[in-house]
């Protein structure tokens, strides 16, 4: 997903499709990729919640560091879900998967 140009709410109805829920259903913070607003934002999800889903931040730039603040704070991880998701972005977004760093 693709949030660049649209509005807050836009992006979380397209998140919300994505995951089969009402948007009204999903409880959300829009944060700048800036580790203690994204630490702070996940913490503040976490207590009331069965998954927590971040989107962003995870590509190779500097300004990326969504991955690696949260790397420190998964309690538990799904090994190959990030090649699962390459593969899977590869044929919609081509060479510009390979970027991602997303992780489960």
């Amino acid at each position: 997903m693709r949030y660049e140009g649209k509005s807050e709410q836009d992006a979380v109805e397209e998140a919300a499709r994505a995951l089969g829920k009402p948007a009204g259903e999903l409880r959300y913070r829009v944060v700048r990729d800036e580790p203690d607003e994204v630490r702070a934002a996940v913490d503040s999800l976490v207590a009331d919640a069965r998954i927590v889903v971040v989107n962003g931040g995870t590509g190779v730039s500097r300004r990326d560091t969504t991955y690696d603040t949260l790397a420190g704070m998964l309690e538990k991880t799904l090994p190959g879900f990030g090649e699962l998701f390459r593969m899977l972005s590869y044929e919609q977004v081509g060479s510009a998967a390979m970027l991602s760093r997303a992780t489960a």
